[in-house]
């Protein structure tokens, strides 16, 4: 009986996996379509001078799809919270708050630079966690058929939705993310000549200072996640 409910167990895993990577699919077909559209707009505001009536009322529409975007990441978030996938939902999280900030920004008609930079940065998170949850569905798979060609046992208890490695990985991409923003506001601070920065150029260091601060908290949640599971392979 316990072998069923642990072969269940695993089995909604992976429903649960299907499920987001489906949510994130769309959302991410969506984000696409927007960012284009919203360069477009960006383009002709930058051309005419000013935005038209009917940029104005395309950027309206534009803010109510992102709050479509918003439903389907934070179902994922919480799906992912829920499975204490720490990282993971993190990304989530910051594509929430990111896509809240694009929102206003449209709703005033702002289809600028900072808008279409949050766009991008929310299309690459989506991204990011789709390939990696492709990466999981695959481990699954081969470790099950790598079981059934040695004819073993399936393993005894019901591993965690995300391995903590695996979220190990995703936090140092973040952290090679950070030292490449990091370097290239570097060379674009030397290559201007001046020790000032833009408005740009100080939002850029606000969440590049922001996200290493929580790469740290992120890695102290992830060794007490491994201290854990180490000390339950030992039970």
């Amino acid at each position: 009986l316990e072998e069923k409910e642990q072969e269940y167990a695993q089995l909604q895993q992976e429903e649960e996996l299907y499920d987001m990577r489906g949510m994130l699919d769309e959302s991410i077909r969506i984000q696409g379509e927007v960012n284009v559209r919203t360069r477009k707009i960006d383009a002709a505001q930058q051309e005419r001078g000013s935005l038209s009536r009917r940029h104005k009322t395309d950027l309206r529409g534009l803010a109510k799809v992102e709050g479509r975007v918003r439903e389907e990441v934070g179902k994922v978030r919480d799906m992912l919270a829920a499975e204490r996938a720490i990282v993971y939902s993190y990304q989530m999280k910051t594509a929430d708050l990111d896509l809240e900030d694009v929102q206003k920004r449209l709703k005033d008609f702002d289809p600028g630079p900072v808008t279409q930079d949050l766009q991008r940065e929310v299309l690459e998170r989506l991204t990011t966690l789709r390939k990696a949850l492709d990466k999981e569905l695959k481990r699954r798979d081969e470790e099950q058929k790598q079981q059934q060609q040695q004819q073993q046992q399936p393993q005894q208890r019901v591993n965690r939705l995300v391995p903590p490695i695996a979220e190990l990985k995703m936090l140092r991409g973040m952290q090679e993310e950070v030292n490449g923003r990091t370097q290239n506001l570097y060379d674009a601070m030397q290559a201007s000549g001046t020790k000032r920065m833009n408005r740009v150029q100080r939002r850029i260091l606000q969440r590049v200072t922001a996200t290493q601060g929580n790469i740290r908290e992120l890695l102290d949640e992830l060794n007490s996640a491994l201290s854990e599971q180490a000390e339950q392979a030992m039970e």
